[in-house]
C-alpha cells in the first residue's frame, strides 16, 4: 500500500479513533487533544510528504520504551528525533527503566511520516528495523528541572 494512503487511513482512524482492524493503537491516542491532533495532521499531509521526500534512502530511526513489566522495543511507532526518542522513555517512568533503542529502515519500508504532534514519527513494521540497538547513555529526563 502506498505510504500516503496508510498515511490517511491512520489519520483518519485517529481522529474518529476507530484504530483500523488488526492494528493496536496506545489508548492515550482516543483523548479528544489527541484526536484533534490527527485532524491536523490531515492538514499537514502535504508539508509532511515533501519532507518525507528530500529524507535519504535510509534512516536513522529511534524509539523510546521503558524495560520492564512491558517491553516495547520493537513496535510501530518510531521517531527521526532522539531528542523525541528520551521524551518517550521517560513520560511515564512506572513501566520501568527509561530506554532509547536506535534501528536503521529504508525509506521505502516507512508506511507513514508525520510530523502533526511534532514528533517527527514514522510506521514502520518492526520486521523491516535493521541494526536495531539499545542506547547506553540516554542523558537525563527532560521532565526534571535544574
Amino acid at each position: 500500500m502506498e505510504a500516503s494512503l496508510v498515511c490517511d487511513v491512520l489519520a483518519v482512524a485517529l481522529a474518529e479513533h476507530r484504530p483500523p482492524r488488526g492494528l493496536m493503537f496506545h489508548s492515550d491516542w482516543g483523548t479528544a487533544g489527541q484526536r484533534e491532533a490527527a485532524k491536523l495532521s490531515l492538514e499537514m499531509r502535504r508539508k509532511d510528504r515533501k519532507f518525507f521526500e528530500g529524507l535519504p534512502k535510509t534512516l536513522t530511526i529511534y524509539r523510546g520504551y521503558q524495560h520492564g513489566i512491558h517491553r516495547h522495543k520493537m513496535g510501530l511507532s518510531w521517531t527521526l528525533s532522539k531528542e523525541k526518542a528520551v521524551w518517550f522513555a521517560y513520560r511515564r517512568p512506572e513501566n520501568g527503566k527509561p530506554m532509547v533503542a536506535l534501528g536503521r529502515c529504508r525509506k521505502a519500508d516507512v508506511f507513514c511520516y508525520t510530523n502533526g504532534r511534532e514528533e517527527d514519527e514514522i510506521i514502520i513494521d518492526p520486521a523491516h528495523i535493521t541494526n536495531v540497538r539499545t542506547l547506553k547513555d540516554i542523558g537525563p529526563s527532560p521532565f526534571e528541572h535544574h
